[in-house]
């Protein structure tokens, strides 16, 4: 129960290239690129919870496609680096971190219907082993998975204007041996998310 300021992230996002003609009112094309600089600058007190104590720098390439003139496709490719956590802390974050994303919006008047699938790596070091107090309690449901095993994130929103509310389930892609099948794994615990954004233009 601590109130503390937190990390400061900056993005800026470059047009690289758009072309095509749009097929419904708004766009200025039916297709575009771009390139998107993430830095996070470490404002947040450490000793308070309320930062990472560390500088990241994000790089990512974005793309846009007018499918048709009530649905539009977006992906993005990221890579980043982390600054490791000061101290003596012995379990670190991966230095280098990877994420990609896919969504869909179903254009209906003022209404739209958005769908996204996005997968980032395992946020923390690999090769640790985790030690179970009790056998009974189940590991699979333990924020462990969450901070060694890469993670998929699956969010549905409904967007009626400048608001949007959204539901988001996460579940792990990779394979823990005797639980599940090879291509599948699911983990987290809990890791349901439900958000209201406000969007209002420049």
């Amino acid at each position: 129960a601590i109130f503390a300021f937190g990390d400061v992230v900056l993005r800026n996002q470059l047009l690289l290239w758009q072309g095509g003609e749009p097929l419904r009112e708004g766009p200025d094309a039916r297709a575009g690129v771009s390139l998107r600089l993430d830095l996070k600058i470490p404002t947040g007190s450490l000793s308070r919870m309320g930062g990472s104590g560390g500088w990241d720098v994000g790089l990512g390439l974005l793309g846009t496609w007018q499918a048709t003139s009530w649905l539009v496709g977006h992906a993005i490719l990221s890579g980043s680096i982390w600054s490791a956590i000061p101290g003596d802390l012995p379990l670190q974050p991966r230095t280098w971190q990877a994420s990609a994303g896919i969504s869909l919006a179903v254009l209906l008047g003022d209404w739209s219907i958005v769908l996204e699938d996005r997968w980032s790596s395992a946020p923390f070091q690999y090769g640790w082993d985790f030690v179970e107090v009790n056998p009974e309690w189940n590991l699979q449901s333990s924020a462990t998975t969450a901070v060694t095993i890469s993670q998929n994130q699956i969010t549905v929103g409904v967007r009626w204007g400048p608001l949007t509310l959204w539901f988001q389930e996460d579940f792990t892609v990779g394979h823990v041996p005797g639980l599940g099948p090879r291509w599948f794994y699911d983990s987290n615990a809990p890791d349901v998310a439900i958000g209201l954004t406000l969007t209002v233009p420049p």
